[in-house]
């Protein structure tokens, strides 16, 4: 794990995981199966990366478990070609370059 942020009194936790790490991706994969386990509703994955990557952590968290029916799952579009972004309208829009 790279990081924890809670601050006192809040409601919030962030938990930062590396995918690439197998010990950091084995942690988290536990850490958010604990919180389904536990009952918890309100977990949020978000993944920064390519089509690979968004398709590697699924994966991944298929093969741990996850429940998708409790989970919302946002994606960083940070990849080389952002195919996923573009096909949900999200980026790679193409401007005109006509006078203003």
């Amino acid at each position: 794990m790279f990081s924890t942020f809670n601050p006192k009194d809040a409601d919030t936790e962030l938990q930062i995981y590396s995918i690439v790490n197998k010990v950091s991706r084995i942690k988290g994969l536990k850490a958010l199966k604990a919180e389904q386990n536990k009952g918890n509703r309100n977990v949020r994955v978000v993944v920064g990366g390519g089509d690979g990557t968004v398709l590697w952590a699924v994966e991944e968290m298929l093969k741990a478990g996850i429940d998708f029916n409790n989970l919302a799952l946002g994606v960083i579009p940070f990849g080389t070609g952002n195919d996923f972004s573009r096909v949900l309208g999200w980026g790679g829009k193409i401007f005109s370059q006509g006078k203003s």
